[in-house]
């Protein structure tokens, strides 16, 4: 809801942006010109993130679903209750995925560029 909000600013418009850096490169501004297309390239990064975001909790929440229905499932028939592990694995997997998304997104928000994301995130992962 944060990115939204933020990303639903004038000023995080991509096409507002770019047309801003066409303008300043028609004007010979090359320097402000080239700051401006670094931040459609940061809102592109920002915009993928969300999507991101909103992929993850889709798949999040649809594990959790049937999560659910399994577990009525194992209530009426205990005999099955073995093949629930796996989905429960598959559904701490994904809540990791979004505990990098979100560490993804502290990086971005402090400045740090996708190569110090691919090292922090590598180590982490070690």
């Amino acid at each position: 809801a944060d990115l939204d909000r933020v990303l639903a600013r004038p000023d995080f418009d991509p096409a507002a942006a770019a047309a801003r850096a066409r303008e300043l490169t028609d004007r010979g501004a090359t320097t402000a010109a080239a700051t401006t297309l670094l931040r459609v390239r940061t809102l592109g990064q920002l915009r993928a993130l969300r999507e991101r975001y909103r992929a993850e909790l889709d798949e999040v929440h649809e594990l959790i679903a049937q999560l659910v229905t399994q577990a009525e499932l194992v209530r009426l028939q205990p005999a099955i209750a073995h093949s629930s592990g796996e989905l429960v694995r598959e559904l701490v997997d994904r809540v990791e995925g979004l505990g990098e998304l979100f560490a993804y997104q502290a990086l971005l928000e402090g400045g740090a560029g996708p190569g110090e994301w691919n090292n922090t995130s590598a180590g982490e992962r070690s």
